[in-house]
């Protein structure tokens, strides 16, 4: 598959896809797979009630295991970034009603390098990781390098009543680069808490920059609006 990308193509290889469906009363089982080449795969399991509007209080129950090697194709959804390398690995399982799901188990990102072309920048050695075990509270952590500096961001995450959800994250780093751009150099040392939900972001907390360098462009010759 070639699809457009805002810096070059992106080309998703597979080597099959299968997807299996039986419908038994009010109930469908099945499973699905995707063989992605030496990108990856991805493999489900499901047994869900039938139709699912109609029967919120019937147990749902599902398996999802993922690995994939190739994170190029997420610049289709994430264009303002690029994903040179890294390792998305998956293993979930839903449990719980259609009117209450869980979804337990751990999502995360390894040894993944991250280039933001518009601040010109790479984050390196980027790791994130959501875990749970009871698919109502997940423990979130992550690090990232860029240049001699380090970012630890570490919180929970509360979906005990979904669409509802909050999270709690602290973010500390020491002489983070966070731009690296003709105009501008910046380091970054932030101590950070953050409480977050659907409808809002509080931050509290104090970003240190230890050094830092601007040099506006020159706008000498830039025409002026007469009086």
């Amino acid at each position: 598959l070639h699809y457009p990308g805002a810096r070059e193509p992106v080309v998703i290889e597979y080597r099959g896809a299968q997807l299996r469906a039986i419908a038994a009363g009010r109930r469908i089982t099945g499973d699905l797979s995707f063989d992605l080449a030496d990108s990856g795969q991805l493999q489900a399991q499901y047994d869900l009630p039938w139709p699912a509007r109609a029967a919120p209080d019937q147990p749902l129950r599902g398996r999802l295991r993922a690995d994939i090697r190739d994170l190029r194709p997420l610049s289709l959804v994430l264009p303002a970034i690029d994903l040179a390398r890294g390792r998305l690995a998956a293993d979930l399982t839903l449990a719980g009603t259609g009117a209450a799901p869980q979804v337990a188990g751990e999502v995360a990102l390894r040894d993944a390098a991250v280039t933001i072309p518009a601040l010109g920048v790479q984050w390196r050695d980027v790791e994130l990781s959501a875990r749970s075990t009871d698919g109502r509270h997940a423990q979130l952590t992550g690090t990232a390098r860029s240049g001699d500096g380090a970012l630890r961001l570490h919180g929970t995450l509360d979906v005990a009543t979904p669409p509802r959800w909050t999270a709690r994250l602290k973010l500390e780093g020491e002489n983070f680069e966070v731009v690296k751009i003709p105009q501008a150099w910046l380091l970054a040392s932030p101590r950070l808490d953050l409480d977050m939900h659907p409808r809002a972001l509080h931050v509290r907390g104090e970003v240190d920059i230890p050094r830092g360098r601007l040099a506006p462009r020159d706008l000498s010759n830039a025409v002026r609006v007469s009086d």
